[in-house]
């Protein structure tokens, strides 16, 4: 059993707010009339911050493996979660993203470039998800999400 601390680098900061301005560069060189461009604009800015504040406050901060390919993460808000469900995206040396699902349903994005760890912790990360079971006690999210099959 071994933890994995993923710091939140400079890097990812940098591209989060590149994207929120190209995109409100895009919306600002629009066709519409000047007074719809600055309401895009400043809807696109509102939600890019309030979705990068959301990230930051319920990303992991560690992920710890448990017995037999189980993994536990600790969230930037302290709480300790384990995960029932693995989606993996991109799993290689310069880029590590997955969806996590914890036991209770909630779902996590974990995204770690390879630069912001080092290539000994950046190889049990891979190895970690790529080797992930669930664990036998921990409850299945339902399929349905929350939706009747009638």
């Amino acid at each position: 059993m071994y933890s994995i601390h993923l710091p939140l680098n400079g890097c990812l900061r940098l591209a989060a707010w590149g994207i929120i301005l190209a995109s409100m560069a895009l919306v600002l060189v629009g066709h519409a009339a000047w007074p719809w461009r600055v309401a895009g604009a400043a809807l696109v800015l509102g939600t890019g911050v309030l979705l990068w504040r959301r990230y930051q406050k319920r990303r992991p901060v560690t992920l710890r493996t448990c017995a037999l390919g189980g993994l536990s993460c600790t969230l930037a808000d302290g709480r300790e979660v384990r995960i029932a469900q693995s989606q993996l995206g991109v799993v290689r040396p310069w880029l590590v993203s997955a969806r996590l699902r914890t036991a209770g349903g909630e779902r996590l994005d974990l995204f770690v470039p390879g630069r912001s760890l080092g290539g000994d912790a950046h190889w049990q990360l891979r190895r970690a998800l790529l080797a992930f079971r669930p664990e036998v006690g921990a409850a299945e999210p339902d399929p349905s999400n929350g939706r009747s099959g009638v």
